[in-house]
């Protein structure tokens, strides 16, 4: 994938070199003549390159906002030609004075960030913890991985972004639309409280468990029709061979789904899945 990295500093660095390494083709955006942030984001890895600001964001087809968030307007000012129809994962977080939400949390620092580019596809990531975090994912002696909560509004961008936040080393957990971010944000902000004024260990990460499905009581939901007319009967089966309730021709219970169609012309909906994490 052709990723640009639009700030090379804690965070983008070390983001930068995990999706080298993991085969990305990488760019570090040229924001300032002489950066000394570049030259050691540069020397962590033979796979990374940099370009011009708009060169590198129109190579890419996923740029990732590293900023601090008060230079957020004017870097994207500068390259809002450019991201039409692109994944911009924002990693940025509006931090207030007191470690308050910088927008008084009115809105989320990514919603402002999509209202500056309303053509990019933004997802907020990457913004939960601080930067040691981003260094080094690893934790020895545990079968998880840290989880990394993730939202955006638009689908195929969130699929994108999920596969790199495994590249990185982070569970991906999609949490839902930009509407979730503000909620993100005060996580942040907790986290910040908890390990930079309450003194917790900077490896300091969330954990996602989740129990195996369980089986529901009434686990059949099955549509017998021809598909050529509406006439449909709906069969609901009790779990142990109960009696079936019948329902008028064309009419289905709320909230009911069909499956693919079989040989039969029978429609099977049991057993659904709940939803799972990606990868």
């Amino acid at each position: 994938m052709k990723i640009a990295f639009i700030g090379a500093g804690k965070v983008g660095a070390p983001l930068a070199q995990h999706l080298a390494e993991a085969g990305h083709d990488v760019v570090l955006a040229e924001s300032r003549e002489g950066s000394s942030s570049l030259k050691s984001a540069l020397s962590r890895s033979s796979k990374l390159r940099s370009s011009p600001l708009t060169e590198a964001v129109r190579f890419a087809g996923v740029v990732f906002l590293a900023t601090p968030f008060g230079a957020n307007e004017c870097v994207l000012r500068h390259v809002a030609s450019q991201l039409p129809g692109k994944v911009l994962v924002d990693c940025t977080n509006p931090v207030g004075p007191g470690l308050t939400h910088g927008l008084r949390s009115e809105r989320s620092g990514s919603e402002l960030v999509q209202s500056l580019v309303p053509e990019a596809k933004v997802v907020k990531a990457f913004s939960i913890y601080g930067f040691e975090n981003f260094e080094d994912p690893r934790y020895p002696g545990y079968d998880i991985r840290p989880t990394m909560l993730f939202c955006g509004d638009d689908r195929r961008a969130k699929e994108l972004a999920s596969d790199l936040i495994f590249d990185c080393g982070f569970e991906p957990f999609d949490v839902g639309g930009l509407v979730q971010a503000p909620h993100l944000e005060h996580m942040t902000l907790l986290w910040v409280r908890m390990v930079r004024a309450q003194g917790h260990a900077p490896g300091l990460v969330w954990g996602a468990l989740e129990r195996p499905k369980a089986k529901l009581p009434y686990s059949k939901l099955v549509v017998f029709g021809d598909g050529l007319s509406d006439r449909a009967e709906v069969e609901r089966a009790d779990q142990g061979g109960g009696a079936a309730r019948r329902r008028a021709p064309g009419v289905r219970p709320a909230g009911s789904a069909c499956g693919r169609r079989g040989a039969s012309g029978r429609r099977d909906t049991g057993g659904m899945d709940l939803p799972r994490r990606s990868r």
